[in-house]
């Protein structure tokens, strides 16, 4: 399962907190993966920049300063291993 399907799953918890509760019922294979910190998709990794195409890149630039999101800690991110 990919971080940033966990992070959608955590984030239901709060949003649709009754179709939560009926995947986690459902799929209970889920929970030691939902307890995973995948927090670190709620910042910007500065290299991941290099991968949007030269067009778009200083847009992107100019939103993630407007909405004023913080870096994320490269080690955090490039250490992250759900399986071992």
């Amino acid at each position: 399962m990919a971080a940033s399907t966990i992070f959608s799953i955590q984030k239901m918890e709060t949003l649709d907190n009754q179709f939560y509760k009926e995947l986690m019922k459902n799929y209970q294979n889920l929970e030691p993966l939902i307890r995973e910190d995948v927090s670190f998709l709620e910042q910007y990794y500065t290299p991941a920049l290099s991968l949007i195409p030269e067009q778009y890149r200083d847009y992107v630039e100019a939103r993630i300063k407007y909405y004023e999101l913080k870096f994320v800690d490269g080690n955090i991110l490039e250490k992250f291993q759900l399986y071992d």
